[in-house]
C-alpha cells in the first residue's frame, strides 16, 4: 500500500497513465505516499488499500477507455 518506486507499466506491460486529472479526485489525498496527487505521475501506486498491491490505469486494449491493471512490484520480505 506504500509503494512509492518508480514503476509505470503495469504487469501486462502496457503504460500506466497519468494520476493527475479527473481520476485523481476518486481517492483522497494522503492515500499517495508523499501526500500529494500530483507526485506518483504515471507510477503504480495503491490509493485504495487494494491487497493484490500496486496498480494503475491503463489504456484499455482495442479502445478508449481506462481499466486498472496490476503492477509487478515485488512484495517485501517480512522482518524476522
Amino acid at each position: 500500500m506504500e509503494y512509492a518506486g518508480k514503476l509505470s507499466s503495469s504487469s501486462s506491460e502496457r503504460s500506466c497513465l497519468n494520476w493527475h486529472g479527473n481520476r485523481e479526485m476518486l481517492f483522497l489525498t494522503q492515500r499517495f505516499p508523499g501526500g500529494w496527487r500530483k507526485s506518483p505521475k504515471s507510477r503504480c501506486r495503491n490509493p485504495d488499500g487494494d491487497p493484490a498491491g500496486p496498480w494503475c490505469y491503463v489504456q484499455r486494449r482495442g479502445g478508449h477507455q481506462e481499466e486498472k491493471d496490476y503492477c509487478d512490484v515485488p512484495f517485501c520480505d517480512e522482518p524476522g
